[in-house]
């Protein structure tokens, strides 16, 4: 009966110490915290490290806690429907504060009730295990609730290239690799452990967690100034360009009244609208348009990226009409990525239009018809024929000078942000890209 009541609190405790892990990692994550995922982790992994608990024989250490770090990583990955990478660095942070919070409450009852430490296997016993991971559950609790308090958010870590990301993840490892034996020797000999060695031992790892953690955030909000710097470069730059184009329209602004007027005096009102739209088509005056839009103004990424697409236009005697509605700042895809999808995109659409009779383009952005969230349409005119189920794989071009990576890198970056869907389709002589971010 004894031996029962001791496996079922093991299991009990473990369930709902792996529970509250999930609820602190969908914080550190900013992920919504859904019950029945948090407990469906909460029940895969803590039931496996229960299990693991109940049959760990000596020479078996190493092999049970890779199964049990395997388990937690892909149980976050899959459960919680968050990145391999991302579930590597919750995991590598689920292993510090683990055994941190182990170290403080370890040494914190065997200061309380010193007796049973020296009268009791306690690593053997399962009841004390459950009770045990209690504690912990309710320490993490604590720290989740601090995480949602002071905003502390990951998520930097979407800005990453793959070279940053492998060098952190080597980081992470090597880290694991440090702490991991430590734990496993105060696990399984921390009744032997005199009290001032393992206090000094706590500060120790403390101050091994807090760096590895202060540089992880440090490097990725510096790789995220890096990019913020460019964006803003680039709108400086738009916006002396624009400057430069209101000057010329001031400068012309006489000529072309006059010449408006002209035709009006003749009555030639077919002559007035032909004067008309090849003056819109010259992409200066779209210049002058964006230049006043103040939504394209709220994301100095977007307006950049847009202007410099209209200059591209331009070069290649492409109409280009942006119409946006919308603001861009409230939307889960980041600025850098929301501005390399929008240029694969719009030099795809240019590119293309260039090449038949028509030569037209348009943007169009407005805010989703469901709530949060905007919805963006790129349309251009085209003259080959287009296979829109072959257009994302790797390496297709209809181009012989194009590496055909575009439209792949596009579905890729997608594919890591949730909540963002790209649509493509042709109707009559158009050819369609429809990107829905949610909010």
């Amino acid at each position: 009966m004894d031996k029962a009541a001791g496996i079922l609190m093991l299991f009990i405790g473990s369930i709902i110490f792996m529970s509250c892990v999930g609820i602190m990692l969908l914080e550190l994550f900013r992920k919504e915290t859904k019950l029945i995922r948090v407990l469906l982790f909460g029940a895969v992994t803590g039931g496996v490290l229960s299990i693991i608990k109940l049959v760990t024989l000596d020479f078996r250490y190493a092999l049970n806690f890779t199964v049990g770090l395997l388990t937690i990583i892909m149980s976050i990955y899959h459960i919680f429907k968050i990145k391999l990478w991302h579930s590597l660095l919750g995991t590598f942070i689920f292993l510090m504060l683990c055994g941190l919070n182990e170290y403080l409450l370890f040494f914190s009852l065997k200061k309380i009730i010193p007796w049973y430490f020296e009268t009791m296997d306690f690593c053997r016993d399962n009841f004390f295990t459950g009770i045990f991971n209690l504690g912990i559950a309710f320490m993490f609790i604590l720290i989740a609730m601090l995480i949602k308090y002071f905003k502390i958010s990951f998520n930097f870590t979407d800005q990453l290239n793959s070279k940053k990301i492998r060098l952190l993840i080597v980081n992470i490892l090597l880290s694991i690799f440090l702490i991991t034996p430590n734990m496993l020797f105060f696990f399984y000999s921390g009744n032997k452990i005199p009290l001032e060695l393992g206090v000094f031992n706590l500060i120790l790892v403390a101050a091994i967690i807090t760096l590895s953690l202060y540089n992880t955030m440090n490097k990725g909000e510096l790789e995220l100034s890096k990019q913020q710097l460019e964006l803003q470069k680039m709108y400086i730059a738009s916006m002396e360009e624009v400057l430069d184009t209101l000057r010329g329209i001031r400068h012309n602004f006489g000529n072309m009244v006059q010449t408006m007027g002209g035709y009006l005096a003749l009555n030639d009102l077919e002559g007035l609208k032909e004067y008309y739209k090849q003056m819109m088509l010259d992409t200066n005056y779209n210049k002058s348009a964006i230049s006043f839009n103040q939504f394209l103004r709220s994301s100095p990424g977007v307006f950049g990226l847009v202007t410099s697409k209209l200059e591209y236009a331009e070069e290649k005697n492409v109409c280009f009409t942006v119409n946006v509605i919308t603001n861009f700042d409230k939307i889960k895809l980041k600025d850098y990525d929301l501005c390399k999808i929008l240029g694969i995109l719009l030099d795809n659409a240019i590119e293309a239009a260039a090449e038949g009779a028509k030569r037209h383009v348009e943007l169009f952005a407005k805010p989703s018809d469901q709530g949060e969230g905007i919805i963006i349409k790129i349309s251009n005119t085209f003259s080959q024929e287009v296979d829109v189920q072959k257009i994302f794989g790797k390496g297709f071009s209809s181009k012989p000078d194009h590496s055909g990576m575009g439209l792949w890198e596009v579905r890729k970056m997608l594919g890591r942000c949730d909540g963002c869907k790209l649509d493509t389709y042709i109707a009559g002589d158009m050819f369609t890209h429809v990107l829905k971010i949610d909010g």
